[in-house]
């Protein structure tokens, strides 16, 4: 069964890759999309903690991913819990390869350059972004 789905999966990617090769007429909208400019994607993460007086808190972190386009995006950060909201945002510069569905962001801070890659998933239309250690997130395309 995992072979049988494999080989329709690379059958899939083939004949997106052929079809994407034919160029549309002005008035007409392309089949599919391969690339992740002018993009959106989400991960939340939802989490129990116990507080500074044995209570039982929640938390959301939901970690948001803007492919703005010309190789810049934006990556945002918001931390809900009962102490508050904290969010955070920063740049990053990314590459993609069309073809291989898959790319690298690289983020710059305060003199600190950190690189991760990512994929797509044509199956479910998910990003995986991968850092180190075997750790990643899974992102739900929120917008194209």
């Amino acid at each position: 069964m995992k072979k049988i789905r494999k080989i329709t999966t690379m059958l899939l990617m083939a004949a997106t890759l052929v079809l994407t090769a034919f160029e549309c007429g002005p008035d007409e909208e392309p089949i599919i999309s391969l690339t992740v400019d002018g993009t959106s994607w989400v991960n939340k993460q939802h989490d129990s903690y116990e507080d500074e007086y044995g209570q039982i808190q929640e938390s959301v972190e939901t970690t948001i991913l803007y492919f703005r386009g010309n190789n810049q995006g934006r990556l945002t950060v918001k931390y809900e819990s009962a102490q508050g909201i904290d969010e955070e945002s920063m740049d990053f510069r990314y590459t993609h390869n069309t073809s291989s569905f898959t790319g690298t962001i690289t983020i710059s801070e305060g003199g600190v350059t950190e690189k991760y890659n990512f994929s797509y998933n044509l199956d479910n239309n998910t990003l995986t972004l991968y850092g180190t250690g075997g750790f990643y997130l899974l992102f739900d395309k929120i917008s194209s």
